[in-house]
């Protein structure tokens, strides 16, 4: 049986250029990973996302390498750099359209309140439920079908 997306339907790919799996998240492009199940999050790194997701998230400077490409983000990751946008009011600079929600499996609804709510160090309380209510604002099928 082929995985399913968080609205139900196929799991599409994140990102399906074969060189750029090499240095990827993915299993073979897709957010999908079998057994730790936390690079579940199919992110576009436009400008504003790359240039600041690994710093805000206390990981290496990654993300910029990334720019203008889908990228399979830890859930935790996610969550952390929802709640801290919110913190430093750049919270409203972040444009819908950036989750590629067809390639987001649908395991993730039923694990964020785990997933989402640690990161590292650096988590923030609460952070499962700002990345959990923004997800329905990316995803907005999300809402039609729950």
């Amino acid at each position: 049986m082929k995985p399913k997306n968080i609205y139900g339907t196929e799991l599409k790919q994140c990102n399906s250029n074969k060189n750029y799996l090499l240095y990827d998240s993915s299993i073979n492009g897709f957010c999908n990973e079998p057994y730790s199940g936390y690079h579940n999050i199919c992110i576009n790194m436009n400008p504003f996302i790359a240039n600041n997701f690994s710093e805000l998230t206390g990981q290496s400077n990654w993300s910029k390498s990334k720019k203008g490409k889908n990228h399979c983000i830890c859930q935790g990751a996610w969550a952390n750099y929802i709640a801290k946008l919110k913190q430093v009011d750049n919270y409203n600079k972040l444009p819908l359209g950036i989750l590629n929600c067809e390639a987001i499996p649908e395991k993730v609804l039923e694990e964020y309140k785990d997933k989402f709510r640690r990161w590292n160090n650096a988590t923030i309380n609460n952070q499962h439920i700002d990345a959990y209510n923004e997800l329905l604002r990316q995803c907005p099928k999300i809402k039609q079908k729950r």
